[in-house]
């Protein structure tokens, strides 16, 4: 309706300015007659009686001429003034609309997670088993499904469901391979990427990024502050990610990297394949590089380009720590940075990880520094969490069977990937631990 008000008041507008102008050019001519006929130069015709009373005519209309187009002048300016009201309704209203579009985003992405949260683990005799509830049967599946229908327009990487549904895996953006045996786990993983999907689209999400980009711009060494710490542990967007992990790591071991020379990165790798100390670590490299990421398309084969690129960075470490050399749990590490940096970038953070935030003798053969935050971590659940510490007492569970994998791959493989906050390590040079 409104736009239809302001369509009609902008054609009046422009039909009056149109007789404005033929007015103005009527009322022009009228005034060179006139003044014609009053020049006591100008030709006797028009000094006689006849042509005198012409004249006072003309003045006649002319007066009528100047009041109409005084009126059409004010109706212009009434017109001017209900355009530029229109305008700011229409304003008004679209950052309404605005509003309502991030509201239904909001309640579209509550409404997937409440479905993402329905899932239940089952404890049966065997194996634990999951199984996915859709509480209201395939009401809410259909819905979740229009839903997906909608966001691929927006988004064409997420899943489409039928493919999934045929026993066909979905590469994710990051490159790893999702497929589901059972329907329900699909529109379960489909509901978590909905979720994901609506949360980038949110205002807060907008905000983060718009704060990165300026703490960006006018921090561009990333010096360590309170703000910094804030934005990384909100997360760090995606597209991002590469730019600030290389400026951050660099900041820890800039000393070692200027000492080092720009080729040394090139110099190792020219070295490694018939260096006596990469040899003794050759098999064990060789046997974790299709372990670290067999899901990924980039890690799922000896012939792929991420394995490749794995080897590379380990066998170069190999030469440049001979000391501490290979440990399990490196692949891990190198595996995640190379998902958003190149092999060189990819080496160096590994250097900064082991020679800078951990101690020596963390990633050595006896894994000293892991043991005993292994301990930290016993004294941590004892205190913070008596009930699981006696239930794990009860059960005769030894925590470091499990837990020790995690702090040496910085919890890589049991932690769901959009939650890290691998970066915490390095930012905050008074953290010594994995207690972040």
């Amino acid at each position: 309706v409104h736009k239809c008000d302001l369509a009609k008041a902008l054609n009046k507008e422009s039909a009056y300015k149109s007789i404005i102008e033929e007015k103005i050019l009527l009322v022009n001519e009228l005034e060179e007659r006139l003044r014609a006929a009053e020049d006591p130069d100008g030709d006797a015709i028009w000094k006689s009686p006849v042509h005198k009373v012409g004249s006072g005519s003309l003045q006649e209309k002319c007066r009528i001429l100047q009041n109409h187009n005084r009126f059409l002048n004010e109706e212009v300016l009434k017109l001017a003034k209900m355009i530029q009201q229109e305008k700011k309704n229409t304003e008004m209203k679209q950052q309404q609309l605005r509003h309502l579009e991030s509201e239904v985003d909001q309640l579209k992405r509550d409404y997937v997670f409440l479905m993402q949260s329905s899932l239940r683990i089952n404890n049966c005799d065997g194996p634990e088993t999951m199984e996915v509830y859709l509480y209201g049967g395939n009401r809410h599946k259909d819905r979740v499904l229009l839903l997906l229908e909608e966001a691929r327009k927006i988004n064409p990487t997420l899943p489409v469901y039928e493919n999934m549904s045929r026993g066909l895996y979905h590469v994710d953006g990051l490159g790893f391979r999702r497929s589901f045996a059972e329907e329900s786990l699909i529109v379960h993983y489909i509901c978590r990427q909905l979720h994901q999907h609506y949360s980038a689209l949110g205002p807060q999400y907008e905000h983060h990024q718009l704060q990165w980009k300026k703490h960006l711009r006018q921090n561009p060494s990333l010096p360590n502050s309170k703000e910094l710490k804030i934005l990384v542990r909100k997360g760090i967007p995606i597209h991002l990610r590469s730019r600030a992990w290389a400026i951050l790591y660099r900041s820890r071991i800039s000393d070692i990297m200027e000492s080092k020379g720009p080729h040394y990165y090139n110099f190792l790798c020219s070295l490694a394949p018939d260096d006596e100390r990469v040899s003794h670590h050759k098999r064990q490299i060789a046997l974790d590089l299709l372990r670290t990421m067999p899901d990924n398309v980039r890690f799922a084969d000896s012939n792929a380009d991420g394995v490749r690129k794995m080897q590379e960075v380990l066998q170069a470490f190999c030469v440049h720590n001979p000391a501490l050399g290979y440990c399990q749990g490196m692949n891990f590490l190198v595996g995640m940075c190379l998902l958003f940096l190149e092999p060189e970038d990819a080496f160096w953070c590994l250097v900064a990880v082991t020679e800078r935030y951990f101690t020596a003798n963390y990633f050595d053969q006896n894994l000293i520094g892991a043991q005993a935050d292994q301990e930290v971590l016993k004294d941590l659940l004892r205190e913070k969490m008596p009930l699981l510490w006696q239930h794990f007492s009860q059960l005769d569970i030894e925590l470091c069977t499990v837990t020790l994998n995690w702090f040496l791959a910085i919890f890589f493989d049991c932690v769901p990937f959009e939650y890290r906050r691998f970066l915490k390590i390095l930012i905050d040079p008074d953290l010594d631990n994995h207690f972040l």
